[in-house]
């Protein structure tokens, strides 16, 4: 599927008990195909804080309704969260359909019976949604047994909408580029025997400084901040990486926020930079600036705009691996 489309949702609440401090949750879908690729933007405010919720997009299908679940979402104590992800838009997540047969989205809290959605949008106007709605299983042809399978019928295509909306900035992917130092200040020459530059030094692993160099020659190359005081080489990786980390770094990187953080943002950072002769190695984590976050271990945060970070900014929790 290589044809453009763009399809813009407003989410609206339909559900009570799911307000933060007391204002309605609302937010935005975007769902886009292009080349090839398929890309969900989500953005939501004043929504209650929840250790997960899941985004399901709707598709109908004889006569009934279908929930593909899609990917999860974390809203922090902020009650502001976004989500980006990307997809097969000819066949999403494998389940058989295509992203133009698409009727709504919905954001899902709790499984089976006590499962409530905050949050809905729809492509053109509201629909019956909830009237035999099963949630699709991965892997499997058919539906659990309390409910009809779910033939896979041609739906009608529903055309979709081209509204242009601004885009949340994310950080950017650059290619290797030649580093030009800035032109020195001369100064009186102080003679002094001749000295040899420091070798960089690391207590870590000649193993693991060779896995980082092997993974910085292959990955892609991030420019995540405005500014920075270091000259750090950034790569996106995954948590699945082969590096032989610290046990302290491996079991950070083992807790939950941090693979929700990959699920919602599709990566996490290495970077490598040299201070004062000395090899620094840092892994950083996407997220939302939310200063209770250090309770899992967190210290420094590094905003992706030149600024101090406020509740709600862009930017990674950084962790120096030593």
């Amino acid at each position: 599927m290589n044809q453009y489309i763009r399809i813009v949702m407003p989410l609206a609440s339909e559900t009570k008990g799911y307000e933060h401090k007391g204002k309605t949750p609302s937010g935005r879908c975007l769902l886009e195909s292009r080349a090839g690729t398929g890309k969900l933007m989500l953005w939501v405010q004043d929504l209650k804080h929840e250790a997960l919720y899941r985004v399901h997009l709707i598709f109908k299908s004889d006569n009934t309704y279908a929930g593909l679940p899609l990917c999860a979402l974390s809203v922090p104590p902020t009650g502001k969260a976004e989500l980006r992800c990307t997809f097969d838009p000819a066949n999403i997540e494998g389940y058989g359909f295509p992203l133009d047969q698409c009727l709504a989205v919905a954001i899902i809290s709790g499984e089976g019976r006590a499962a409530s959605a905050p949050l809905c949008g729809y492509q053109e106007g509201p629909i019956p949604w909830r009237n035999g709605f099963m949630i699709l299983e991965k892997n499997k042809k058919e539906l659990p047994k309390e409910a009809p399978a779910i033939p896979k019928a041609e739906p009608p295509k529903a055309p979709a909408i081209t509204i242009e909306v601004p885009e949340v900035p994310v950080p950017e992917e650059i290619a290797p580029e030649e580093i030009i130092p800035e032109a020195l200040t001369p100064e009186a020459i102080v003679e002094s025997p001749p000295t040899t530059p420091p070798t960089p030094t690391s207590t870590l692993s000649d193993t693991f400084k060779q896995e980082v160099d092997a993974i910085l020659k292959t990955h892609t190359k991030m420019q995540p901040f405005q500014k920075q005081n270091r000259d750090v080489e950034w790569v996106r990786i995954s948590p699945d990486e082969e590096l032989s980390l610290p046990e302290d770094v491996r079991s950070l990187l083992n807790d939950p926020f941090v693979k929700n953080a990959f699920s919602q943002y599709s990566h996490l950072l290495l970077g490598k930079t040299t201070d004062d002769g000395n090899l620094r190695y840092y892994i950083g984590v996407p997220a939302l600036y939310n200063p209770e976050d250090k309770a899992i271990g967190f210290k420094q945060f590094k905003g992706s705009k030149d600024a101090d970070p406020v509740d709600g900014d862009y930017g990674y929790w950084l962790v120096h691996i030593s």
